[in-house]
């Protein structure tokens, strides 16, 4: 899916998904199941931008868990192409 400049909402049943994988830290991944990605640059060979999650699953967790976030967890990430 394509990600153009803007701002989106990430909910359970929306068509935008974000998911955060940590290498060698599995119990650490999650899904973003509520909040907003922010894209500020968008082209072919970068991606440029924040996440804002509120609620998150972490389905590699020991026992896995929903998790909330108040603040919002604030990540900042940049893909290269």
């Amino acid at each position: 899916m394509s990600w153009p400049r803007g701002v989106y909402r990430i909910q359970v049943d929306s068509p935008h998904a974000f998911t955060l994988r940590l290498d060698g830290a599995a119990a650490g991944n999650f899904d973003v199941t509520d909040g907003y990605v922010y894209v500020a640059e968008s082209s072919g060979k970068l991606i440029d931008g924040a996440l804002f999650v509120t609620a998150a699953f972490r389905l590699d967790a020991p026992l896995p868990v929903p998790q909330t976030f108040d603040p919002p967890l604030n990540v900042r990430f940049r893909i290269e192409n």
